[in-house]
């Protein structure tokens, strides 16, 4: 009779768990949430800050020390190129070229007057054919030079050009004529005197040119096409060498420029696309590129103090907006390493022990432990290098069985 006491429980215990152990799998499977791994394209994205600046922009500084007569524009004015900006006072420079040519006049005449036993008057008539032949040939340069830009441009003959290079060395072989006229008449002069004259004459002739090379910084002209973008020379104002005085931009040419930092700059190459967008202007340019890498990173503060090693990304805005406009600070997003047809998972599935990642898979009504090797990440997903294959399930959310 105990025997088949005993018989009767244990049968009943085996039932028991039997009947457990299938509530369990049966409960499990209903609060086990999952979603199947995916195989598709994936992108890893840079997200970073940028400000817009201009291919084309120009900034102006000044050559002399003077005050503007003349400023012939404000901010957000188109100018064209080479139309004049700014004029500065030029009375003082006209001053010293003025006494500069004066005391050119005087050595030239005390030169002359030295001229011994020749004839004075013979040599004061060669002097001036010989500054006559000078201006010649300087024009006739000048003739020769543009004929040789309008022969390459097609727009005048072989003939045409050789002429004008013929006028240019018959009225060289003239003053070469008339230098060695005057030399033979003067010969008689002490050579220390005529050298010490010829180098006076020769230092002159350099300073007026200067000076005229310097009175040409007196107009300030449009270096390009474009927009009064700065204004820093007021009218009344004194500018000084090396001051700013304006800057021009073209404002069809833009694009940003942007501070990666170099732990995520690996993977980025020219030509990678990118976005430029910023929410509270209803801005978004999709259609950007990475045009410029810088070679040498550089410290920059973050907002929290922090000092990081980042490098200057150049971005190229495929269109431009009217809303965009250079100074602006956008968003920016810079697609790397894109990779086609991967295995993907949510990253919060995945876990750590001991160094190596793991996800819980679903199979056969039972939870189970998988390793995995993981790859870029994009947004909420991962992209799975190893571990797990198209479809498998993988636990979202395991809830306790009460």
């Amino acid at each position: 009779m105990k025997k088949k006491v005993v018989i009767g429980l244990v049968v009943l215990v085996i039932i028991a768990v039997v009947g457990y152990s299938f509530y369990a799998k049966s409960a499990t499977k209903e609060e086990v949430k999952t979603y199947p791994v995916e195989k598709r394209d994936i992108s890893e994205i840079v997200e970073e800050t940028g400000i817009v600046n201009s291919y084309g922009e120009r900034k102006i500084y000044s050559k002399v020390q003077a005050k503007p007569v003349k400023i012939s524009f404000e901010v957000g004015d188109s100018v064209k190129k080479g139309q004049e900006l700014i004029t500065f006072d030029q009375t003082q420079i006209n001053s010293q070229i003025a006494i500069a040519n004066a005391r050119l006049s005087q050595v030239q005449a005390n030169y002359r007057e030295s001229v011994k036993p020749a004839d004075k008057e013979r040599v004061k008539i060669l002097e001036a054919k010989i500054r006559n032949i000078e201006v010649s040939i300087a024009d006739l340069e000048a003739t020769v030079k543009k004929n040789n830009d309008l022969y390459s441009q097609g727009v005048i003959s072989n003939d045409e050009k050789r002429e004008s290079e013929k006028q240019l060395t018959t009225m060289q072989n003239e003053l070469i004529a008339a230098q060695n006229e005057l030399s033979l008449i003067t010969k008689a002069v002490s050579l220390n005197i005529r050298a010490e004259f010829e180098g006076q004459i020769s230092e002159i002739k350099e300073n007026i040119k200067s000076l005229q090379n310097t009175k040409a910084d007196y107009t300030v002209y449009s270096p390009i096409d474009g927009v009064i973008t700065e204004k820093t020379l007021k009218e009344g104002g004194l500018a000084m060498p090396g001051m700013e005085l304006l800057e021009v931009s073209n404002m069809n040419d833009l694009y940003v420029e942007t501070n990666i930092l170099v732990s995520e700059l690996k993977g980025i190459d020219i030509g990678d696309k990118a976005t430029v967008y910023n929410e509270d202007l209803g801005l978004n340019i999709a259609d950007c590129k990475v045009s410029k890498i810088y070679p040498k990173a550089h410290t920059k503060t973050s907002d929290l103090g922090i000092e990081q090693k980042r490098v200057t990304v150049e971005i190229e805005l495929g269109s431009v907006s009217e809303q965009i406009k250079q100074g602006y600070d956008v968003d920016v997003k810079i697609i790397k390493n894109v990779k086609n047809g991967v295995l993907v998972i949510k990253e919060e599935s995945v876990y750590e022990i001991d160094g190596e990642k793991y996800v819980d898979i679903y199979v056969n009504n039972e939870t189970q432990k998988q390793k995995i090797k993981t790859g870029i990440k994009e947004g909420d997903y991962i992209e799975v290098v190893e571990g797990l294959a198209e479809n498998e399930n993988v636990v979202e959310v395991l809830e306790e069985v009460k």
